[in-house]
């Protein structure tokens, strides 16, 4: 790995090493590049390899923040943020839900969330309150509004970070949504879908990877009355024919795409039932939809203008998956349907233009940007 990728890791990294025993001889270990890394904690020995980077990133970001920590002889973390609630976790043979609670304790709390360890407990008044539990011998994580996941059946960044305490996919803090309909494609493990439902829509859920839909389902079990209003599909929207989705090897649930093969030779292969979004109204004998959510990876490149005749406003995550069109394009297709439309930023750590990635906002009939 080239000299530059290795600063970047240690720019990345070294905020949250001053509680790293070694620190000068892990930064060296990660600048020559090597594959394995020590890290002493606390008097405590862990080794890491280069791929893991992400799981010690938010280890150690995690420790960090730490109102209280210690290291247990058998591999534990036991930590509190807040000097009142109090986790334990693995750090050595972590199972799928340790990773994904050590990362949303890590990212919730650098967006102001606090955490409780207690189903019981009573929420304080802040809506940034996440309640942490174990059921039945699994995790659950449950939001202020008392919107519940299972903890191995999300990505903590997307499903909790973003949706709940971030609230991105909220368009005005005042808006109740009874009796319309949401269209959520892209809907990975099911948090825009009861995000939307919660108050009071109906949403017809469309998710293509296989492994985000179960979870899907799995967290929908969770919030029967809300999932009531919601219509899960393991359908991809785009065009009318099987499509081959290219996954990231390491990564598979994350960011896949039919578009545009990003991962090379070492891509997972996924096929699924494409629907053109005209296919899917039809299908679904949809004949309004208040709100469209798009988070796809590209799909968002073959919405047409007679397919937004049926849309009153669109919420476009987009990112340059497709090789000949460009997000001009997307917005002269919204132009043409008659949408007025905004274009924003959705990351603070982002550092792409946003010519190639962002996000659209636009509404059908309504000036909502000053400058034509």
């Amino acid at each position: 790995m080239s000299l530059y990728k290795n600063l970047i890791l240690i720019y990345g990294i070294l905020p949250y090493v001053s509680n790293i025993n070694n620190k000068w001889r892990f930064l060296t270990s990660m600048l020559l590049g090597n594959k394995k890394w020590k890290v002493k904690i606390n008097n405590h020995n862990f080794n890491f390899k280069r791929e893991e980077y992400s799981r010690l990133f938010f280890l150690l970001g995690l420790i960090e923040f730490a109102f209280s920590y210690k290291l247990t002889q058998d591999g534990k973390l036991d930590i509190s943020l807040d000097g009142q609630n109090k986790f334990s976790i693995p750090i050595v043979n972590q199972s799928y839900e340790d990773e994904n609670l050590i990362e949303l304790l890590f990212k919730g709390s650098k967006k102001g969330a606090n955490f409780i360890d207690g189903e019981n407990i009573e929420y304080g008044l802040r809506e940034k309150q996440i309640k942490i539990y174990e059921k039945n011998g699994k995790k659950i994580v449950e939001t202020s509004e008392g919107i519940k996941f299972y903890l191995d059946s999300i990505h903590p960044s997307n499903t909790i970070v973003e949706t709940f305490i971030e609230k991105i996919h909220q368009i005005s803090s005042l808006e109740r949504l009874e009796n319309k309909i949401i269209l959520d494609i892209g809907a990975e493990c099911g948090d825009t879908a009861l995000f939307y439902a919660n108050l009071g829509a109906t949403v017809y859920s469309f998710e293509p990877i296989k492994d985000n839909f179960e979870a899907l389902k799995r967290n929908l079990s969770l919030n029967s009355e809300i999932a009531k209003k919601i219509i899960p599909t393991n359908v991809a929207i785009g065009e009318n024919k099987i499509l081959k989705f290219f996954k990231d090897p390491i990564t598979p649930t994350y960011g896949a795409s039919f578009v545009q093969n990003k991962r090379g030779k070492n891509a997972k292969i996924e096929t699924v039932q494409g629907y053109s979004l005209e296919t899917a109204l039809e299908k679904f004998s949809i004949e309004n939809v208040e709100l469209m959510k798009m988070d796809c990876k590209g799909c968002e490149f073959f919405l047409t203008e007679l397919a937004l005749q049926k849309i009153q406003r669109v919420k476009i995550e987009y990112s340059g998956f497709h090789q000949k069109k460009t997000v001009e394009d997307i917005i002269q297709n919204l132009k043409n349907a008659g949408f007025s439309h905004v274009i924003y930023r959705g990351s603070d750590t982002q550092t792409h233009s946003n010519k190639t990635n962002g996000y659209i906002y636009a509404e059908k009939g309504n000036s909502i940007n000053a400058k034509k």
